[in-house]
């Protein structure tokens, strides 16, 4: 149910206060006006199950904005109202979601408090979905999730969530997609649910599907920049004419001169891709290469690879496989996907090379840039003592830094754990760091719970990182090779590309 969270990390919390920011360490001070306080208080005390007061009291507090301290005085007036109000679930929910809000591990007793005193209350389900995530119950967090759902049909963002939890059922999800068309035909949330779902489906009919339903029910005016630049990537080389046609379907609507600049030149760019494969079917293949040369595809499109394979053929084409294969080789270095490391073997076959040699080229591209990390030395949860960067030669090291709250985290973890899960007994160590010790409470049980397998280690502030900087944000991720050496770093895995993950492990496993 993780991966959710992978792909919306800006929609992590709803709350009755706003979203939590992504960097984690971000103190802000709390901001208090005793007079103004000392009002709100004196009207919750004359309508204490009143939720608007409560959300006055918490923001005038300043106390549930995320990273503010926690203030005792606080926290006992709302121990005062529990023992005055005992029957009142909103007092605890006030209390739970103050907590909640902060990512705090003392949010749950007030949340299931507010439960036994109003067994009918929606959103206490649904912050305590979320917080079950932190723990690490994820199959507790879910049935939360689907009593909010339950207990408010007509809420969309409980419906956007529910759909989207369940990522080993792709029939449930587009089932339970489908039902929020019907239910809420225009929604942005309907509109999101649609898009994420393209993004997690692995087969382009699919992928292709799920746009085209959102092309039926929302006006293109209405999508997202990148609902669209999606659409357009995922047609851009199988279906390049498909592609054409959705940039000037789009362009009829576009009203901005900054986004028509933008859709300009992605006609421009898929003209030319329909222009070079035409070129290379009539074997004009220096015109088509002159043509690829002067398309510039953005290096994160989802179109690289197969662009990139194009090229490489084209070159082929006029007997200069080796600049076909130095184009693969450049790019295989710091992308080792396993449809690269095939054209990558194939074309060093074509000249002559064993995979020994190919590896070795590799390897003096990746040795370049090859850093020896930063010590560090840091706190165990599991045990006593310290874990040091020096304790780990002689094993790659994925380290990856986080917090419990970390939604882009928890949603990176399941792939990041199929992969390490195939390195087992080799010379090989998963490292997290904590960045957020405030939410210790919760790291243990996570561990316990989701059945993750990296080494918890405790972050604490002014420690000079170096080299092995997050800049106070997670997830960040390194990769460290045998001898201490960062060799990859700002790696992000999900369920589309954990080969290249594999790949690169493999590699720092098997230098010799």
């Amino acid at each position: 149910m993780n991966l959710l969270f992978k792909r919306m990390f800006l929609l992590i919390a709803i709350s009755l206060l706003g979203t939590q920011p992504i960097l984690a360490q971000q103190e802000e001070s709390n901001s208090t006006d005793p007079v103004v306080l000392k009002k709100i208080a004196d009207s919750i005390s004359k309508d204490p199950n009143n939720s608007g007061l409560h959300e006055r009291y918490l923001e005038a507090s300043g106390f549930a904005r995320y990273g503010a301290k926690d203030d005792p005085a606080f926290v006992k007036q709302y121990q005062l109202w529990l023992k005055e109000f005992p029957k009142s679930a909103i007092i605890p929910y006030a209390l739970g979601h103050a907590y909640w809000n902060k990512e705090s591990p003392a949010a749950k007793p007030f949340l299931l408090k507010a439960l036994e005193l109003d067994p009918k209350m929606d959103k206490a389900y649904f912050e305590l979905w979320i917080d079950s995530d932190r723990w690490g119950k994820f199959k507790e967090g879910l049935e939360y999730l689907r009593k909010a759902n339950e207990l408010a049909p007509d809420n969309p963002d409980y419906a956007f969530y529910y759909a989207l939890s369940f990522d080993e059922e792709p029939k449930k999800t587009e089932r339970l997609i489908m039902d929020m068309v019907q239910r809420f035909p225009h929604h942005d949330r309907t509109r999101g649910a649609i898009f994420i779902a393209t993004l997690d489906s692995k087969d382009f009919d699919t992928k292709e599907k799920y746009f085209e339903l959102l092309k039926k029910n929302f006006p293109l005016e209405r999508w997202r920049p990148n609902y669209m630049s999606d659409y357009y990537e995922l047609l851009l080389m199988p279906e390049t004419p498909k592609a054409i046609a959705l940039v000037k379907e789009i362009q009829g609507v576009v009203k901005d001169s900054k986004t028509a600049d933008y859709w300009n030149k992605q006609l421009v760019i898929a003209e030319n891709i329909e222009m070079a494969k035409k070129l290379i079917r009539e074997h004009l293949n220096e015109k088509a290469i002159k043509v690829m040369g002067s398309t510039q595809i953005n290096k994160r499109s989802k179109a690289t690879e197969d662009f990139l394979i194009m090229k490489a053929q084209a070159y082929k084409n006029i007997n200069k496989t080796d600049t076909g294969y130095t184009l693969l080789l450049n790019y295989y270095s710091t992308n080792p996907s396993d449809k690269i490391k095939k054209q990558l073997y194939d074309y060093g076959t074509m000249l002559g090379k064993p995979e020994s040699e190919v590896n070795k080229e590799v390897w003096a591209i990746l040795d370049k840039n090859a850093q020896q990390a930063t010590p560090f030395a840091l706190k165990k949860y599991t045990s006593e003592g310290k874990m040091s960067l020096s304790d780990l030669k002689g094993k790659v090291v994925l380290l990856t830094y986080w917090f419990p709250g970390c939604g882009p985290c928890r949603g990176e973890f399941p792939h990041f754990q199929n992969v390490v899960d195939k390195f087992k007994g080799k010379d090989f160590a998963y490292v997290g760091i904590n960045i957020v010790p405030e939410q210790n409470d919760y790291v243990l049980p996570f561990m316990k719970s989701s059945g993750y397998t990296f080494t918890p280690l405790e972050d604490f502030e002014g420690r000079d990182k170096g080299n092995l900087n997050n800049g106070g944000a997670a997830p960040v991720n390194f990769l460290i090779d045998k001898n201490g050496k960062i060799v990859f770093k700002n790696i992000r895995t999900d369920g589309s590309n954990e080969d290249v993950l594999e790949n690169m492990i493999s590699s720092l496993l098997n230098r010799t």
